[in-house]
């Protein structure tokens, strides 16, 4: 199995979407739900399946980004190797209504 890490982009977009359905619902109940939901979601398809999303982009520098639509949100990563380690790290996860192109521009 592999680990799945977020990058720091990613955690403070899954604070952002936090934070917007708890202005949304008034609920912090209901925020923190959906987005443990989001992640816990994400860290068990691809801590076992880190292959299954399509691929988004692939960067001059031959970097692959997949991506993963977990409900209505796009989860977009790329599989890393470290010295001995190889892991999943998760680069995005935003609402389907962003634009999707914009944000993957923005990859190496």
């Amino acid at each position: 199995m592999y680990n799945v890490v977020f990058a720091e982009r990613a955690e403070q977009e899954l604070i952002d979407i936090s934070n917007y359905i708890y202005d949304e619902s008034g609920s912090a109940t209901t925020a923190i739900k959906v987005v443990t939901n989001i992640t816990t979601r994400i860290n068990e398809r691809l801590s076992r399946f880190p292959n299954s999303g399509l691929v988004a982009l692939i960067t001059e520098s031959g970097s692959i980004y997949r991506q993963l639509v977990v409900d209505r949100y796009y989860v977009i990563y790329r599989i890393e190797e470290r010295e001995e380690e190889t892991f999943v790290l998760v680069t995005n996860v935003f609402r389907d209504r962003r634009n999707k192109d914009a944000i993957t521009s923005g990859l190496e």
